[in-house]
């Protein structure tokens, strides 16, 4: 009986470790520095990378606290890129979401295409809004599965169709860039973002190394009792 209540314990704290490790939170509140975020400039036709320029960075007029911003720099579309904390295997986030306080100095804005960009292994998702960004801020959240409404293009911009959750594993299993858009007219804006939350699935699957620990786990429990049981028979037949 106490090899079954360990058992027990054992697999609550091991599947409670797995969904911590895959469900953690990654955050930019932007309240000391830029937290590492920059500016990157597009090439609206293709999704190909142009310059890169630094973000402002204010310790005030954020969603509350600070806020990090950038004025047009140029011709090209330009977007808020994430910081290297976001990128590399995000698997855990799919089924999460991505969730963000943005506006723009911008006016009648309209609904926002490609608001959001996830790039990797050689293909972007695209994401539109079903609300404009305003002249103060505005929260977005968008699902980081295919329930969004998120369009899939190989690199270039080519080939799209509605994204499927294989193509969220692809991208976020090997993510290399996470973009914003900040460019909504033709002219010059100043587009502010505040508060980015990337959240894990609520609903996780445990990863290989947790399951090989379970496994484990199993086997040194299931063990423990056979020799018990082994002991008693002998004891009992003694």
């Amino acid at each position: 009986m106490k090899c079954l209540l360990l058992f027990a314990i054992s697999m609550v704290f091991l599947l409670s470790c797995a969904r911590n490790s895959q469900a953690a939170s990654i955050t930019s509140i932007f309240d000391s520095d830029a937290d590492g975020w920059f500016v990157q400039d597009v090439f609206q036709s293709t999704g190909n990378p142009g310059g890169t320029f630094s973000a402002g960075w204010s310790a005030t007029g954020g969603n509350p606290g600070g806020h990090i911003f950038k004025d047009d720099p140029g011709p090209l579309a330009f977007f808020l890129a994430a910081p290297g904390k976001f990128i590399g295997n995000k698997s855990g986030s799919i089924g999460g979401t991505l969730s963000f306080d943005l506006s723009t100095s911008a006016t009648s804005v309209g609904n926002v295409d490609s608001l959001i960009w996830l790039r990797g292994s050689g293909v972007i998702l695209s994401y539109d809004a079903s609300k404009q960004v305003e002249t103060t801020f505005t929260s977005f959240t968008a699902p980081l599965d295919s329930s969004g409404n998120w369009t899939y293009y190989q690199d270039g911009l080519v080939n799209s169709r509605a994204a499927t959750d294989a193509d969220f594993n692809l991208v976020l299993s090997n993510l290399s860039a996470l973009m914003i858009r900040g460019d909504y007219i033709n002219g010059v804006e100043r587009t502010s973002l505040d508060n980015v939350v990337m959240t894990g699935s609520t609903n996780p699957v445990p990863e290989p190394a947790t399951v090989a620990l379970i496994g484990i786990g199993i086997v040194g429990i299931a063990g423990a009792e056979a020799r018990r049981r082994r002991k008693k028979r002998a004891v009992d037949n003694y």
